[in-house]
């Protein structure tokens, strides 16, 4: 063993470890768990700095080994997890799921998983225990401080800067962005190194400070002190004991505290250094990589927002104790010792590379291919008919929410949605997302008819003249040129019948973040006294009555009943498939039927010939809303209907829809 081996790190790693898995596994009992990542930052900057310091002192530094050591420590146990995964999400994950896999794939092995999640949401989100290779984030961080460090610390040493004076600058800044960060994006202070750069700083200069001659601190003061801190960040986070972004700060000094005193303090000798405590430091890597894969694809396998039984939790993390073990001594150690061992021969260095690379390339063009092939549905078949709804339903989407043909033969530029079939055109509908919905079946039922069908409008946004929508932020939601959809629909004689849809709940609540405005700017509902609801109906008479003017037919479409759950908890998930729901449907949500009901009424209560297509009817039956008929997904998520809930649609919809030119 190295004689400068210190086992009570290992103590410490473990430790982290048991920390983030407790975080993961049972959030609610150990709330500030994440804070095990910051350690893991601390004790890698003090242990990497440390060996590339001393390298530096005796001449010896070579940036093929220091990165020869870093692909050997790390590339072998990422890859078998990355693989693992991504066999089990063959396995088990519906079509877009894989699909994103594939992308996590490639920032994973490209040590860019930080730089691939920040651009899609927060750590904390409901969506995070549904992605497998979520934890990969922090393996990012630390493999691009080390493209950084070796660089930093070279010109520190050869240029005889003082590295405390260094050190502390850039960990200033470092600290200082992610504090300011934090206020403005928590997403990006949480995931991009500049934020974090400070946390492996901190470590890095403990070692500095011990290479100087800086004096370790007999005793087991600090290392109860930091005992108690960790104990308090880690169990008292929803005691109000601090805010969640500086339990960090926590972390890291006790992290720093329990490091410096060495083995000269009998706390870290007796407690860290035991071997039970030492076995789980020397998995802790494996056993990371494997706990939130295992823990992720147990969430996939029951009915969202349904917690974890404790019982598949637990499952789960013996298999990654098992798994990780395994890990370390059939894959980490025989690499280390027999196949690359580059302490005792250099020459080992350059092939460890050079496979590791390979393996890790291997993997991201296997990622790419699943991307690329939109989560290969094909995979799936001979599954559940209703799963293939789904994979039809998210590819239909994919390629025809937004027509280029379409946006060019219009003349719609820049227009978010624009859709039409074949043959001359007859139908326009017009509306947010709960328009589009509805393209598939028109398609289908009067694309066979040389009808053509045509949609404009943009998701987010009802479509209509006078109103203006913005969120809560005052981000407008609707594309400032929609009177040019409008005036295309108005101007086209052939287009006679004319469908008006939107998610109605969503706009008429207050609640929902969502304000009503004039076109010109004003707040209708505070300048004239009108609520959200009163402004919507003021819109759709707009609308309705511009339309009739120009000679068409206008069917207003009700807004389809939202779920209270996902329409996927109703498919079992191969092999595991627990807990599926049954029956798939559930009581009206009456709340949101309302507001629909509320303004069919208001606008019939001055237009009593309004036709409207109530899709609630055609979805529920005395006060139960179905989400599966005949084995087959009427929804595609918890408000927008499938691909065959929009034909049940569209087939209802032939009789009311006058055909005749």
């Amino acid at each position: 063993m190295n004689p400068q081996y210190r086992p009570e790190i290992d103590g410490l790693r473990a430790i982290a470890v048991l920390l983030v898995i407790g975080f993961h596994a049972a959030p609610a009992l150990v709330p500030g768990g994440f804070i095990g990542v910051d350690i893991f930052f601390v004790i890698s900057g003090y242990l990497i700095a440390g060996l590339i310091h001393a390298d530096l002192e005796q001449g010896r530094f070579s940036a093929l080994l220091f990165y020869a050591r870093r692909c050997r420590r790390i590339v072998p146990a990422l890859a078998l997890v990355l693989a693992a995964t991504w066999g089990l999400g063959w396995i088990e994950m519906f079509a877009d799921e894989f699909e994103n896999l594939g992308k996590h794939m490639i920032g994973g092995a490209g040590f860019a998983a930080n730089l691939v999640l920040a651009a899609e949401t927060g750590y904390f989100s409901a969506g995070a225990e549904t992605k497998p290779l979520l934890h990969l984030w922090s393996l990012g961080i630390e493999e691009q401080f080390y493209l950084v460090w070796p660089i930093i610390a070279v010109l520190v040493f050869r240029r005889q800067l003082r590295a405390s004076v260094v050190l502390s600058a850039l960990g200033a800044a470092s600290l200082g962005l992610y504090l300011l960060t934090w206020h403005f994006d928590p997403v990006l202070a949480f995931y991009l190194l500049p934020a974090r750069f400070w946390e492996i700083l901190a470590g890095a200069g403990l070692a500095y400070y011990e290479r100087s001659g800086g004096a370790a601190t007999p005793g087991v003061g600090l290392p109860l002190a930091a005992a108690g801190l960790i104990l308090v960040a880690a169990f008292g986070l929803d005691a109000g004991t601090l805010p969640a972004h500086l339990l960090p700060l926590v972390a890291v000094a006790a992290a720093l505290m329990i490091i410096l005193p060495g083995g000269d303090a009998r706390i870290t000798t007796v407690a860290l250094a035991s071997r039970p405590m030492v076995f789980v430091g020397l998995i802790s890597y494996p056993l990371y990589l494997w706990h939130w894969p295992l823990l992720s694809f147990a969430r996939l396998a029951v009915p969202e927002g349904e917690p974890l039984a404790p019982s598949l939790a637990a499952s789960a993390l013996v298999a990654a104790f098992v798994l990780a073990t395994l890990t370390w001594l059939l894959v980490e150690r025989p690499l280390r010792t027999r196949v690359f061992p580059i302490e005792r021969n250099r020459k080992a260095a350059g092939p460890c590379l050079a496979s590791g690379g390979a393996a890790l390339a291997l993997l991201a063009a296997l990622g790419a291919a699943t991307l690329a092939m939109q989560g290969l549905p094909g995979r799936l078949e001979g599954f559940l008919s209703a799963h293939q709804v789904v994979e039809s339903e998210v590819q239909w989407q994919r390629k025809h929410y937004v027509d280029a043909e379409c946006q060019r033969t219009e003349g719609f530029r820049d227009a978010p949605l624009c859709r039409r079939s074949g043959g001359r055109l007859a139908v326009a509908v017009i509306g947010d997302s709960h328009a589009n919905q509805l393209m598939p079946g028109l398609l289908d039922v009067f694309g066979s008819e040389a009808i053509g069908v045509i949609h404009v409008g943009e998701g987010g946004c009802p479509g209509l003249p006078g109103v203006r929508v913005v969120s809560q932020q005052g981000k407008r939601m609707c594309p400032p040129d929609f009177h040019g959809y409008l005036d295309f629909v108005i101007s086209h004689a052939e287009i006679r019948h004319v469908l008006i849809a939107s998610r109605v709940s969503l706009y008429a609540d207050p609640t929902t973040g969502y304000r009503l405005l004039e076109d010109g700017g004003g707040a209708m509902a505070a300048q004239q006294g009108l609520s959200n609801a009163q402004a919507l109906a003021r819109g759709y008479s707009n609308l309705i009555a511009t339309l009739r003017a120009a000679g068409k037919e206008v069917i207003v479409v009700s807004e389809a009943p939202r779920l209270g759950f996902h329409p996927r908890d109703c498919v079992a998930r191969r092999p595991f498939g627990f807990n599926v729901r049954t029956p798939c449907s559930q009581a009206a949500d009456t709340a949101r039927l309302e507001a629909s009901e509320a303004l069919i009424k208001v606008l019939r209560s001055t237009d009593q010939s309004l036709k409207v297509f109530d899709v609630g009817a055609m979805l529920c039956h005395r006060g139960v809303c179905t989400a599966m008929a005949g084995g087959t997904l009427l929804y595609r998520d918890t408000n927008h209907l499938s691909v065959a809930g929009s034909r049940r649609v569209a087939e209802q919809l032939r009789p009311v829809i006058a055909t005749s030119p």
